[in-house]
């Protein structure tokens, strides 16, 4: 009696994870997706970084730069 619930759940995880493989696909290309996005965000940050080197506003862009920068990498 206590077997049967047992493996009636294991089924229907299987079942389901089955169903869920051939969603990964989906789910890898948002990965690489959101990688170049990353990247492109990466390549524009440092260029206006570089660009901004001179300038002395009353709040620095660096740390604007920064601060956007720690936030995407904490979405990892």
């Amino acid at each position: 009696m206590i077997r049967e619930p047992s493996m009636l759940v294991r089924e229907t995880a299987t079942e389901q994870l089955e169903e869920n493989q051939c969603d990964w696909v989906y789910l890898k290309s948002d990965v690489v997706l959101d990688i170049i996005w990353n990247m492109v965000f990466l390549v524009v940050s440092v260029g206006v970084f570089f660009l901004s080197r001179d300038e002395r506003p009353e709040m620095p862009l660096r740390l604007w730069i920064i601060g956007s920068a720690k936030q995407v990498n904490n979405r990892w």
